[in-house]
């Protein structure tokens, strides 16, 4: 009678094996093309899947603007998904599976995986398979996945402090945060270094840097320049302006140093 092939399996005849499967010189050719067979098959489902749940992640995620709304639907998934590692360790997962964890695959689930396209872009009919170890492994590639997103927007929010046009509309406020930051003083030391420090050139560079550059933009700079450091009321640097730029230096983590 002759040995279970690997075609016979593809046929869909029961398994029939001889010898010791743990051991290697007892253990045929057409065995361990099976079990090759049903980890491919493995692979591809978890795929499958993986694909058609991060499409609809991203798909989601195009319909929610604000950034730390998006870090919120996406924690809400993380969690989702870690609960469906169950209780299957993250290392048997990365190990991947071995030929007893993978009886559910048969020959017609191997040709249905084998067999399945998945289309380039939009959604699909996923393929389904009820399987503890199976969906573990989606559920971890998936959580990589989302990881990464959330890794990516944090930095994005990094990169992007919240900071408000209101913030810095007026020109106290714009020249308290030059003054705050040392610009003001490096400015007059590079007049003075070209022997070109006058009130007028001063309020023209500092025009130039907030974009007030008109003539009457710089002499309404010039003038409140004039009141820094004195007791007057129309010192630019005043209650309103250093609590507006305290609000930029902390999205900035800056400790606030001359105001």
């Amino acid at each position: 009678m002759a040995r279970y092939s690997f075609q016979d399996w593809l046929k869909g005849e029961p398994e029939n094996w001889e010898g010791n499967p743990f051991d290697k010189y007892d253990f045929p050719e057409s065995r361990i093309q099976v079990i090759d067979a049903k980890i491919e098959a493995f692979q591809k489902i978890v795929e499958i899947n993986f694909v058609w749940i991060t499409r609809f992640i991203h798909k989601e995620l195009e319909k929610i603007e604000d950034l730390k709304d998006r870090l919120i639907f996406l924690n809400s998934q993380l969690e989702i998904y870690e609960s469906k590692i169950g209780g299957i360790s993250r290392v048997k997962i990365i190990q991947g599976p071995y030929e007893w964890d993978l009886k559910f695959i048969d020959s017609v689930l191997y040709h249905k995986a084998m067999n399945f396209e998945i289309p380039e872009k939009g959604a699909f009919i996923t393929l389904k398979v009820e399987n503890d170890l199976l969906n573990a492994s989606i559920a971890h590639k998936v959580i990589r996945r989302i990881e990464d997103l959330i890794e990516s927007i944090n930095s994005e929010i990094n990169l992007s402090p919240t900071l408000t046009l209101e913030e810095l509309r007026y020109l106290s406020h714009k020249i308290t945060l030059l003054y705050e930051l040392g610009i003001i003083d490096l400015l007059k030391q590079r007049l003075q270094e070209s022997n070109n420090l006058t009130a007028t050139n001063l309020a023209n560079l500092i025009g130039i840097i907030i974009d007030n550059n008109q003539k009457k933009d710089v002499n309404s700079i010039r003038k409140a320049l004039s009141y820094i450091e004195t007791n007057n009321k129309k010192n630019p640097i005043n209650a309103d302006s250093i609590k507006a730029v305290k609000k930029i230096l902390i999205d900035l983590d800056l400790k606030p140093q001359k105001i």
